[in-house]
């Protein structure tokens, strides 16, 4: 086995079992990942020696930015940002909090106030005692903002003295984290993931073994969007088994599709096989240019665009449908400039961007009609978002995006570390987020009413929280370095690094990348369709 046949081995056996059990989110999936990587680390480099005479042909060029980036995440870890919560004046002085806030009841306060202020505290002291330090965080920081949300309250000092106390000062030049474990948990994960994107880059050499790897990549898209359409439409609420193949539950029956739990990002996954199966497709009709049909794999390959394609509107994700008709739209009136006689003019342009709009959009609409429960809750969905923009109230995801930011530009550099959101959210959450929250979760059981936030409805302001200005830099930096001398106009690369594009652009609503199948795919597409295009790749292919 030579390394490029190792490469391709490796890839596929990591994107394709990571994107069938439940998109990564299993708790063997990071550990799987690791490994799989790692594998792919030790075993390419060997393999290449031995084919160049003693040369690993391992370039640390590329892997700096990320070499920086995993650097200054592992610093951080090593700066923690707050005590080790048992040693603390909140968890230490239950029984003083406990007459401060009887005190409060006897002159009068509010009961209400009160007994939501204690119940945090009540669960801060139990996820200490789990050992959970995040949901510890969470809870306390809850209370706090409870705290001081109520100005007369005389709790207010108290909780000042214990966000002191619980705060480690550390130099501010200097890369802190929330909770060391879990920053170091996503950071090994991200960094892991990121490097499979450069082995693709740096080890395959040939067009032809990359119009390989992309082919069984978008037809193993197409043939998770059929599995989930078919688990869908078949699909029975009463039924017990768990949602997901019936092997792992999804832990909100609504919004799963396939082997994602999240259908947002089940869409995000399909535009990126979208971009795959029409840089293929570009590729195919450039070489055969009268050969539309006859020999041809366009027809297949077409039928797998229109299967990802309906498989958005089917999983009910408005955003998801934009999104891929923002691939498709594009993508369509292309193909159907190809099939018109150039004879015809400008009547030719004007046919094609008529036939590009409108297609996707019927064939989204008929698709939604075929199921009459998707379609009734994707339309309760709009009218319900129109209803409360017109009443004043804007989505959530715009409040996540400001939180996110304002808790960005408290430590702009360095950023708070990843994994930090989940336990300093409430403290940035925007009061519009906690009055919803309190009404719409004023039912669940006690355990469920908290609004955490793990993960905010936009990847990039999250990221800029979390690893600050120098970390997101380093993680782009890379990409773009690749960028320079790259032919773009080579159809699988232009039409791959579009649909890359397109979910980046996407990020800013979404947080697709935090589901390692999404991250990992798109780590590979970009490598891939990077190398495609680049100057000088064994020319013995196209």
């Amino acid at each position: 086995m030579n390394s490029q046949t190792f490469i391709i081995a490796q890839t596929l056996l990591l994107v394709l079992v990571v994107s069938w059990a439940k998109a990564g989110l299993t708790e063997w999936g990071p550990t799987f990942i690791m490994i799989t990587v790692f594998v792919g680390l030790i075993g390419a480099p060997l393999l290449r020696r031995r084919e160049k005479d003693g040369h690993a042909d391992l370039s640390w060029k590329g892997f700096v930015p990320l070499l920086l980036f995993f650097m200054v995440g592992i610093l951080g870890s090593l700066n923690p940002s707050f005590k080790k919560l048992e040693n603390t004046f909140a968890y230490g002085e239950k029984k003083e909090l406990e007459i401060l806030a009887k005190r409060e009841f006897a002159l009068g306060g509010n009961p209400h106030f009160i007994n939501r202020v204690m119940r945090e505290m009540y669960l801060f002291r139990k996820q200490v005692e789990q050992q959970n330090q995040d949901l510890a965080l969470a809870r306390f920081h809850l209370a706090y903002r409870y705290v001081i949300n109520e100005p007369k309250s005389a709790l207010k000092r108290t909780f000042e003295r214990y966000l002191e106390d619980i705060r480690v000062k550390s130099a501010e030049w200097f890369p802190s984290a929330a909770t060391p474990e879990t920053s170091q948990r996503k950071l090994y994960l991200l960094t892991f993931v990121f490097l499979q994107g450069i082995l693709v880059y740096r080890y395959l050499r040939e067009r032809k073994l990359l119009r390989l790897l992309l082919t069984v990549l978008g037809i193993n898209c197409v043939l998770i969007a059929i599995a989930g359409i078919w688990q869908k439409l078949a699909f029975n609420p009463n039924d017990i088994d768990p949602e997901i193949w019936g092997v792992w539950e999804a832990p909100e029956p609504r919004y799963f599709f396939a082997s994602f739990t999240y259908k947002n990002h089940w869409c995000a996954y399909a535009v990126l096989g979208m971009g795959i199966l029409a840089g293929l497709i570009t590729n195919w009709l450039r070489g055969h240019s009268k050969d539309f049909f006859r020999g041809s794999p366009v027809p297949i390959a077409l039928l797998g665009m229109v299967i990802l394609v309906a498989s958005a509107p089917l999983s009910g994700s408005v955003l998801g449908t934009i999104l891929t008709l923002f691939v498709a739209i594009p993508f369509a009136g292309f193909f159907f400039r190809q099939l018109v006689s150039k004879s015809w003019g400008r009547a030719r342009r004007r046919i094609g961007c008529l036939i590009a709009v409108s297609l996707p959009i019927i064939a989204s609409w008929i698709v939604l009609a075929s199921s009459p429960e998707t379609k009734r809750e994707t339309l309760q969905k709009i009218s319900n978002r129109w209803a409360a923009i017109k009443a004043g109230q804007l989505p959530w995801r715009y409040y996540h995006s400001k939180d996110s930011w304002t808790m960005f530009m408290d430590k702009p550099v360095w950023g708070w570390g990843l994994g930090s959101t989940a336990p300093l959210y409430p403290l940035y959450a925007s009061s519009e987020i906690i009055k919803q929250s309190e009404k719409q979760l004023e039912y669940a059981h006690h355990d469920e009413r908290f609004f955490g936030l793990e993960h905010s409805h936009n990847d990039w302001f999250q990221y800029l929280a979390e690893t600050g200005v120098i970390g997101v830099a380093l993680l782009v930096v890379g990409p773009v370095m690749a960028l320079r001398g790259k032919r773009l106009s080579k159809s699988v690369t232009l039409w791959a690094l579009f649909a890359c594009g397109s979910l980046l652009l996407y990020s800013f609503v979404d947080f697709p990348s935090r589901t390692p199948a999404c991250s990992i795919l798109f780590s590979v597409v970009m490598g891939a369709a990077l190398k495609y295009g680049r100057r000088g790749v064994n020319k013995k292919t196209r």
